[in-house]
């Protein structure tokens, strides 16, 4: 299994930023078996490589110093062997600071894939920025997501540690959903002419699917 992110972002004003991201996921090859008909396994015939793959456009508008609001339109594919589905969708969420606590609100997946209904879900995240050796360089935070067609709740708690506001190590856990995850991962950032960009590495441990970098 591969999971392939890029992203890139620039201001546009001083209050309004544009976005680009592109996400690319392969299971690796499945061994593609039939069954005889009481549904008994019978012969391996071949392999099949399932994938995901999405590209968006995001825009994020600051209203003022303690509000901002967010879009992204995007496009998604799903292949599994002879299926596939694609389509629109659309993510809207805003972002509130209230003494130093930010409180984010996010709707995702409106939209859909080839006729059928998305997975929308929906995030809630707290955070807040505490000071170790330089100004608010330790980031704690802890959110909830809840997806309506299964009525599940998911929760999950993270920190990240930024170095000199260029070298970041960071760690989280995901639980309440049917697969549970711990991240580490570490990144470095920078800005060029007013254009900044970062190049991060992560690795999971997902329970029984085994680990993904």
């Amino acid at each position: 299994t591969s999971y392939e992110y890029g992203s890139i972002a620039m201001p546009l004003s001083d209050n309004l930023k544009l976005g680009i991201h592109a996400i690319y996921l392969n299971y690796g090859s499945i061994p593609r078996i039939t069954e005889d008909g009481s549904g008994i396994l019978k012969d391996e015939l071949g392999t099949f490589n399932p994938n995901d793959m999405g590209v968006g456009v995001s825009l994020g508008y600051k209203m003022n110093e303690n509000f901002s609001i967010g879009l992204t339109a995007k496009y998604a594919a799903e292949s599994i062997d002879t299926f596939s589905v694609t389509g629109m969708m659309f993510d809207a969420g805003f972002m509130l600071n209230i003494e130093g606590i930010n409180i984010g609100l996010a709707g995702y997946n409106f939209g859909t894939l080839s006729s059928d209904t998305t997975p929308v879900f929906g995030r809630l995240g707290v955070s807040t920025k505490f000071s170790i050796q330089s100004e608010n360089d330790l980031t704690i935070g802890v959110g909830a997501g809840y997806a309506p067609a299964s009525s599940k709740i998911s929760e999950s708690i993270g920190a990240e540690y930024c170095y000199a506001n260029l070298l970041s190590v960071r760690g989280s856990y995901g639980a309440g959903t049917d697969l549970e995850s711990l991240n580490i991962g570490a990144g470095i950032k920078g800005e060029i002419e007013g254009i900044q960009g970062s190049l991060d590495y992560n690795f999971s441990l997902l329970g029984d699917v085994g680990q993904a970098h």
